[in-house]
């Protein structure tokens, strides 16, 4: 299957000014002692990250070509409740490389549908998937920042979408739109590895607008929702602007609002 991922990114690259298609590479991730999953990767992805970073305007936002703590932890956290999972149509925004939607997926989910602006994240996505038999993942072009709504789901997954202000804000208005805007309660499940001061205070206040004002699906009670906090111990994982994997604890910052 890595020949169907480099076919892919050959059109992806051509699409994004790339003269060559960049090296790829498949990273085995331990979920749970049962539950192993691959994704592929970018090997090499600084070039695109320092292109993004500069401006280049046919770079496309990189950060979803490697695995990312979070995303590792979200999958880990659908584990915890498989039984939720199992039947249920799980949206994952930002979805990246795509552990957790494979996760799900593996997990008995009836509809997985990974959301993301950069169709080489979704395309090696769609490889990883071929790859482990999972045909109940559709990827979709969607763009955090827009007006066009979710897909509808039982559960949302946002994992580490929060490296920018701007994607902060608007990650916190989904979000909370999701949470109380249709009436109707469904699982919220965020976490970040990110340390950005933007995350904390700044993103609770926008997700807890509504509490007040609207209407709230029955099933829970309506506290304030706040972050909770853990370490993911010896992550591995891409060093982005570097050649070699890094492994270190992460510092995790997650919600997960079961109904």
């Amino acid at each position: 299957m890595m020949i169907v991922a480099i076919i892919a990114l050959l059109c992806c690259g051509a699409a994004q000014g790339l003269s060559t298609p960049p090296p790829v590479r498949s990273r085995a991730v331990s979920i749970t002692p049962e539950l192993t999953l691959s994704v592929y990767e970018l090997a090499q992805p600084a070039q695109l990250v320092n292109d993004w970073s500069n401006g280049v305007k046919t770079a496309s936002d990189p950060f979803g070509v490697v695995l990312w703590p979070g995303a590792l932890f979200a999958a880990r956290r659908l584990c915890m409740r498989a039984d939720d999972v199992s039947g249920s149509t799980c949206c994952v925004v930002g979805a990246g490389t795509g552990l957790e939607a494979l996760t799900a997926a593996a997990l008995g989910a009836s509809q997985v549908i990974a959301c993301d602006i950069n169709r080489l994240t979704l395309n090696l996505l769609a490889d990883a998937a071929r790859d482990h038999g999972l045909k109940d993942i559709e990827t979709r072009v969607f763009d955090l920042c827009s007006s066009e709504p979710l897909p509808e789901a039982d559960i949302y997954v946002f994992a580490d979408t929060l490296y920018t202000r701007e994607l902060c804000g608007h990650v916190a208005r989904r979000c909370r739109d999701e949470l109380w805007s249709r009436g109707v309660l469904r699982r919220l499940l965020l976490t970040t590895s990110q340390q950005f001061s933007w995350i904390g205070e700044e993103f609770l206040e926008i997700l807890n607008e509504p509490l007040d004002g609207q209407p709230k699906p029955a099933g829970r009670d309506w506290r304030r929702l706040e972050w909770e906090h853990t370490k993911l111990k010896s992550f591995t994982g891409s060093g982005i602007l570097l050649e070699d994997d890094q492994t270190y604890d992460a510092a995790i910052r997650f919600i997960d609002v079961v109904p």
